[in-house]
């Protein structure tokens, strides 16, 4: 599988598409993704026509965590304790 960056927008971009394609998420990227999502909650995940991802502005942290665990076979987060 090739490796894909989900590249999680500023609050105030417009929503990118993944492509329709197996993910390989490195350890770095779910970083990234981690802090992205922590600096911006309020993200809703829809799945595509495509088969991808939409990431909008919308509703909770715990439905982008639910869409991206059905789309890649094995997802670590790393949860500190300062996390509400």
């Amino acid at each position: 599988m090739a490796a894909a960056i989900i590249p999680f927008p500023p609050l105030r971009s417009p929503a990118p598409s993944l492509p329709d394609a197996g993910l390989d998420i490195s350890v770095d990227q779910l970083l990234r993704l981690r802090h992205q999502l922590l600096d911006h909650r309020d993200f809703i995940v829809q799945n595509t026509r495509a088969g991808g991802l939409t990431v909008q502005v919308g509703t909770a942290l715990c439905e982008v965590i639910e869409a991206l665990a059905r789309c890649i076979d094995i997802v670590v987060f790393v949860v500190s304790s300062d996390m509400p």
